[in-house]
């Protein structure tokens, strides 16, 4: 089992250099609690979604002249704050040592490689947060609608930095880059899109009117009940997505590590 942890640095908009002794409970415990509470934050103004597969069909009549099929699919939109948010964290060890001798040595690496996790894929989604002092809760976060597709495929950050620590005789000391992920499980709302050729929208929010020349677009709208909105039932959903700095970058935490050898 490891022994102390402490932290060197967060590297996330707001950090400094500093560092901070902690127990592993407390160093990690309290970055997930900071992190739960931030991913429930989600920007209802422009929410996650995903989207079901599109269905092709000659257009109707009256829409021919602008163009010959139209494609109908299911946005499901995110429409409260997730019920449940989970925090994972994903660890690539940075530099290792084991010091066999009777006096303290130092432990040093000259980069951060941060590993990408949580599969995000099919989702319109983007979870972004603002680690400060981790002894100082609290810190700041949003999800929102910011990335298309964002998957495992960007699967590691190199950043070329230099940290160093003493490691005390006898030990086994490790300084170690954290990343982290969100499974967020909330409630989706179905909205119904359709696309003829440049004209792309939210069948709902045309209006009737969308149906007044074309029965096809008329079934459309009464099929998801967008004459009254306030009815619509929303479903169960879930997500992994990565979390990630202010810059756009994993969000992560440098630790350095030491057990009993």
């Amino acid at each position: 089992m490891l022994g102390p942890w402490m932290i060197l640095l967060g590297l996330a908009l707001g950090c400094s250099a500093a560092t901070k002794a902690a127990s592993p409970e407390s160093t990690v415990s309290m970055t997930v609690e900071m992190l739960q509470a931030a991913m429930g934050n989600v920007n209802l103004a422009n929410p996650p979604y995903y989207e079901d597969g599109a269905q092709t069909e000659p257009t109707c009549t009256r829409h021919l002249g602008r163009c010959a099929r139209t494609s109908f699919w299911t946005r499901h939109v995110m429409a409260a704050r997730p019920a449940n948010v989970t925090i994972k964290t994903k660890t690539h060890v940075d530099a290792e040592l084991i010091n066999t001798g009777t006096r303290e040595a130092k432990i040093k690496s000259t980069r951060s490689l941060a590993l990408a996790h949580g599969t995000s894929k099919g989702w319109t989604i983007g979870a972004r947060a603002s680690l400060t002092d981790v002894a100082a809760i609290p810190s700041k976060g949003e999800v929102s609608a910011s990335f298309s597709d964002e998957t495992t495929s960007a699967t590691t950050e190199t950043q070329e930095v230099e940290y160093d620590a003493v490691c005390p005789a006898g030990s086994l000391c490790r300084i170690q880059t954290i990343t982290f992920s969100a499974t967020l499980e909330g409630r989706c709302r179905p909205e119904p899109f359709l696309a003829c050729r440049g004209d792309v929208g939210n069948v709902c929010d045309k209006g009737p009117q969308i149906g007044r020349e074309c029965r096809q677009y008329r079934a459309y709208f009464d099929k998801h009940g967008c004459r009254d909105r306030s009815v619509v039932e929303t479903e169960p959903c879930s997500v992994d997505v990565q979390l990630r700095d202010e810059n756009g970058g994993l969000l992560k935490v440098i630790v350095v590590s030491e057990s009993t050898y």
